[in-house]
């Protein structure tokens, strides 16, 4: 059984405090990195396939130049 939680750390996570709950309840809502590629010919091949046209997206180095990431310009 999980040590009890206290309340501050429940209004913390957004818990009901009337309910035990474990810390790691809540999902990870930190936003995502960008999707990376080994390769620019990769990249730009699943830009393709998930419709995006030429001029919407970028293809950028991500990772210490290891990897390439496609990053969608705003409109």
């Amino acid at each position: 059984m999980a040590k009890k939680m206290h309340t501050r750390a429940k209004r913390k996570l957004g818990v009901a405090s009337h309910r035990s709950h474990q810390r790691n309840t809540q999902p990870n809502l930190k936003p995502h990195g960008l999707k990376t590629f080994k390769t620019k010919e990769s990249a730009s091949a699943w830009a393709k396939k998930q419709g995006l046209a030429t001029e919407k997206y970028t293809i950028i180095k991500a990772k210490h130049g290891k990897k390439f990431a496609v990053s969608q310009k705003s409109s």
